[in-house]
């Protein structure tokens, strides 16, 4: 659930390996960076690709505000709603992909 995302540990999954470099519909890939190499409170840089239903990748940059807006309008449950910051948003974009809702950069 989106609400219980604090961090990258609590998504389950195994992480890319080397020269899987090819994603499949229904494979979300997450992506985090800290934006200064020293720096870390200056945040991080959040991106999530996937490849949709008609099979074209599809890149979304951090600042998912809108992606939740139109998932909200879609009729995603209030359940996937909940939770706060990139990470869990990037959760409830793939719950919603995989419900078969579409989003949007």
């Amino acid at each position: 659930m989106p609400s219980s995302v604090t961090g990258a540990g609590d998504i389950p999954g195994p992480y890319i390996l080397d020269g899987d470099e090819e994603l499949l519909p229904g494979d979300f890939l997450f992506e985090g960076e800290s934006v200064h190499h020293r720096r870390v409170d200056r945040g991080w840089w959040y991106c999530l690709r996937f490849v949709n239903g008609e099979g074209k990748l599809v890149t979304l940059v951090s600042g998912f505000g809108e992606q939740k807006a139109q998932l909200k309008a879609q009729g995603m449950s209030p359940d996937l709603l909940k939770g706060s910051g990139d990470i869990a948003a990037m959760v409830r974009i793939a719950h919603g992909v995989r419900l078969g809702m579409t989003v949007t950069a």
